[in-house]
């Protein structure tokens, strides 16, 4: 049920995760969960207030400077860490949308999250960190897949 960055946190935040903070929320296709760009009046929805891992369906990272979409999310999948943690996470690199007719998300506000204890805090922190490499290895991946768009939008 839950995502890696809960991994070894104590039984205690564990319990108040799942009786207390954690809501389950859902959004149909084509909602900007997550808007880049600085203007806010563009923003459908902005749920990044806090932390959200894909339950299921999917989400797509869009670039927002030529709709490159960058990579999907799908189940465990996590975001919001970039604004909490200061992490470079799936948001920092683009818009989230949701790309299937429905997506479910586990959501932690950040009012909910000053609720967790500092260790804890600390510890999904740290998980974030080791995720961030998945997320580079996938950007990677992608590389050569976005050079080749942009070596045939400008050799047409």
């Amino acid at each position: 049920m839950f995502s890696c960055i809960f991994k070894e946190i104590t039984k205690q935040t564990s319990y108040l995760l799942v009786y207390e903070i954690l809501q389950l929320r859902i959004y149909t296709e084509g909602i900007v969960l997550y808007k880049t760009t600085k203007d806010s009046s563009k923003q459908e929805n902005n749920i990044l207030d806090g932390l959200s891992i894909i339950k299921g369906g999917q989400c797509v990272v869009k670039n927002p400077l030529d709709n490159f979409e960058v990579t999907t999310l799908v189940e465990n999948d996590i975001f919001g860490e970039s604004k909490l943690f200061g992490i470079k996470g799936y948001d920092y690199f683009g818009d989230i949308i949701v790309k299937s007719e429905y997506v479910k998300i586990w959501f932690i506000s950040q009012k909910h999250i000053e609720r967790i204890p500092k260790y804890d805090i600390a510890q999904i922190k740290m998980n974030c960190i080791r995720n961030e490499s998945k997320i580079y290895q996938l950007l990677i991946k992608n590389k050569n897949k976005y050079d080749k768009k942009l070596t045939n939008k400008y050799t047409s």
